[in-house]
């Protein structure tokens, strides 16, 4: 047994602080500035990948489930979408015997729930998170121990922190680099009227839609 893993069996039998992170996104809503929607969004264990195949502990009954955010968002502002924390610790019953050690690799999906407004052009987009919790040790003293946890999304990595820097209700931020984006589908009617007694209503009319931005300069 080499160095290594005679601290972190040790670490296993102490109980690490825990290590905290809060992932966030943005959220951009095309559309008119007066048009105000709700969205919601979601981050949950990847069940694609099973604890006992793909080793993911997301699937443990202690592990962080992530969780919904529903945020409103104004046309053209963009939002900053925040998820549940998610709280990595060792897990113990009264007994003191330890029920779950976090130490492992967990996997979510990171996406957007389609709603039901004909209107708006749902993204559809979703998204691989990777979290990795691992022990670590400053000295051989264990007086600086705590754990590891670096984020990747989409097999990027994006936040690497640890359990000093997270202590309980101060969890580290992480920004997951995710831009969601809505666009708002407008109806367009168009009505022509032919009048007087030598106008021909069998007659085929061209009609054509230039769109301009607020200063009138065609969009292309």
């Amino acid at each position: 047994t080499n160095f290594l893993e005679t601290t972190r069996a040790i670490q296993v039998w102490k109980g690490l602080p825990p290590v905290s992170v809060k992932l966030t996104a943005q959220k951009v809503f095309h559309a008119n500035t007066q048009e105000n929607e709700s969205f919601t969004f979601t981050l949950t264990p990847d069940s694609s990948k099973t604890l006992e195949d793909d080793g993911n502990r997301a699937m443990d009954n202690y592990a962080p489930q992530g969780g919904s955010v529903e945020v409103t968002v104004t046309g053209g502002q963009p939002q900053t979408i925040t998820f549940p924390e998610m709280t990595f610790a060792l897990v113990r019953d009264a007994d003191n015997n330890i029920l779950y050690n976090p130490i492992g690799t967990y996997y979510y999906v990171l996406k957007e729930t389609a709603g039901s407004d004909n209107s708006i052009q749902y993204d559809s987009s979703s998204h691989s998170v990777k979290i990795v919790v691992d022990g670590a040790v400053d000295d051989t003293e264990m007086n600086n121990a705590g754990y590891q946890l670096k984020v990747y999304i989409d097999d990027r990595e994006v936040c690497a922190t640890d359990s000093k820097h997270s202590p309980d209700t101060n969890a580290q931020t992480a920004p997951t680099g995710v831009t969601f984006e809505n666009v708002k589908l407008y109806k367009l009617t168009v009505a022509k009227t032919v009048s007087g007694n030598m106008g021909s209503k069998a007659k085929d009319w061209s009609f054509s839609l230039t769109p301009t931005d607020s200063s009138g300069n065609p969009i292309t």
